[in-house]
């Protein structure tokens, strides 16, 4: 997303309007970086409940787009949450 500085204050407002406008476009493509995107912004705010349902809507986003190289970097995500929380048989599984 450009013009968006992660972390800051103001993009998780940002990243929930991309949501709602790619569900709105039907803009698959854009709707699983959204999700991505939220994802990390949420994990940098330490919100990791929410950072992994964000990753798992990315994950089945990217599914159904055939998204290789997308679902590797969700699943790097997921693992990087897991590994961070301790949770090494969840990092595992998404590793």
């Amino acid at each position: 997303m450009v013009g968006i500085i992660m972390g800051s204050d103001s993009d998780l407002p940002i990243m929930k309007e991309a949501i709602a406008i790619s569900e709105e476009l039907d803009y698959k493509r854009g709707l699983s970086k959204a999700w991505n995107d939220l994802g990390v912004v949420e994990t940098m705010h330490n919100n990791i409940d929410a950072a992994i349902v964000a990753n798992n809507k990315a994950l089945e986003v990217r599914q159904e787009l055939g998204d290789k190289k997308g679902l590797a970097s969700v699943y790097n995500n997921l693992a990087g949450i897991y590994d961070e929380q301790g949770d090494y048989i969840n990092a595992l599984k998404n590793y």
